[in-house]
């Protein structure tokens, strides 16, 4: 729930601050929260720390993966960089609990947070030296003025903050509450519902499947990134050839289709196979198309991770009784036809996609 916030804020303090001080700020707030956890000794110590380290995680997701890749590529070389971005997201989502197991066992689960705050430390370094680009929207001055670099402190320089220029600071209120104006656009709502409940499906194998089988399924995750990020670009490039050049956002949700089929697979697919109690290798390839099927839809990308992040904590509370009371074919029919039904709003998207666009535009809700 706190990345959730997190990743909505951040969005909104990157127009003013700009993206590079938002980066440089969160990863310190995880250092911190990251030693705060490994050190923590009661359980609401430990829970605020980790709640604190949702916070610093907001940065990354709210601007890493959507804001800064449309800032450096053009809008036929985005979708395989972002599913490289959702490659490293989920991979790691699904690879971390194996590693982070052995560490447990044979170091202390402490340890799990120590390591963090190292690789943390890279992370920083990083930062620092190689997020040099001007990002902000309003925050930095045009490159090559020079006001502000010539009498800049030595800690800016040394931070690539040099050029850094904070303006009309008053604008954050109404920054953080302009993105919920968004809700009044179809395409704004279709996105968020689409990720909210195509997501909860790594949550419910977090939650349900993995304690189930205990192994996570890294291969159809991985598949299922690079296939859709780079699927999307060359769908997207096919279709504007033959619209004589010009490039339609609706083209992308052709990628939709593979993902439909594949979550009508997975959902009834996985119930019937674990209720009829086959093999863990079949129940496995149905693991492997959840993670498959799983895409990232997104441009108003703070919004929807506040609804989809909020949507996925409610579910903690109810996942694991729900699958107990229900069994796995009545939990796994359920979400499938959920996300089925959502996944068919897709089809006005679609079809309507120029007509809610001219509309936007009019209104100026966009």
């Amino acid at each position: 729930m706190a990345l959730g916030v997190s990743a909505y804020l951040c969005s909104c303090f990157a127009a003013i601050y700009g993206k590079r001080l938002v980066f440089l700020f969160t990863t310190v707030l995880m250092i911190a929260t990251c030693c705060w956890g490994a050190a923590a000794n009661t359980y609401n110590s430990f829970l605020g720390a980790r709640i604190m380290q949702g916070l610093g995680m907001g940065g990354f997701f709210a601007l890493a993966g959507t804001a800064s890749i449309n800032d450096l590529f053009f809008v036929h070389q985005r979708g395989f960089r972002v599913g490289l971005w959702n490659f490293a997201v989920i991979v790691s989502v699904n690879i971390t609990p194996i590693i982070s197991g052995y560490i447990i066992v044979d170091l202390s689960w402490r340890w799990c947070f120590w390591i963090l705050v190292i690789t943390l430390g890279v992370l920083l370094d990083s930062v620092a030296a190689l997020e040099k680009t001007h990002l902000g929207d309003g925050a930095l001055p045009e490159i090559g003025t020079g006001s502000i670099s010539q009498h800049a402190s030595l800690w800016r320089r040394v931070l690539g903050l040099e050029n850094l220029e904070i303006k009309d600071q008053s604008r954050i209120f109404r920054l953080c509450i302009s993105p919920l104006l968004l809700l009044r656009h179809p395409a704004a709502v279709w996105g968020s519902l689409m990720w909210a409940v195509t997501f909860t499906w790594v949550i419910i194998q977090g939650a349900v499947a993995t304690q189930i089988f205990g192994y996570s399924p890294l291969i159809g995750a991985a598949l299922g990134t690079l296939f859709g990020g780079w699927s999307s670009d060359e769908v997207a490039k096919v279709l504007a050839l033959r619209n004589n050049g010009v490039y339609e956002p609706e083209f992308r949700l052709l990628v939709i289709i593979p993902a439909f089929v594949t979550i009508v697979i997975r959902g009834f697919g996985l119930g019937g196979a674990i209720s009829s109690e086959l093999s863990p290798v079949i129940c496995g390839v149905f693991l492997a198309f959840i993670n498959f099927a799983v895409d990232k839809a997104g441009e108003a990308f703070g919004l929807a991770m506040l609804i989809k992040n909020a949507f996925a904590f409610g579910l903690t509370f109810m996942l694991n009784d729900y699958y107990a009371d229900n069994g796995p074919r009545v939990f796994f029919f359920t979400w499938g036809a959920l996300t089925v039904g959502v996944m068919l709003l897709t089809i006005p998207i679609y079809l309507f996609g120029k007509q809610i666009r001219a509309w936007a535009d009019k209104n100026n809700i966009l």
